[in-house]
């Protein structure tokens, strides 16, 4: 289960970033 929830916590903070890295990129350009 905490091996589980590391990954589900992981992929949310990926997926984040990359959220974050476009809407900068959008600013940016």
């Amino acid at each position: 289960m905490t091996s589980i929830k590391m990954i589900v916590s992981l992929l949310f903070g990926w997926v984040g970033s990359l959220v974050l890295c476009s809407n900068t990129c959008k600013h940016v350009f």
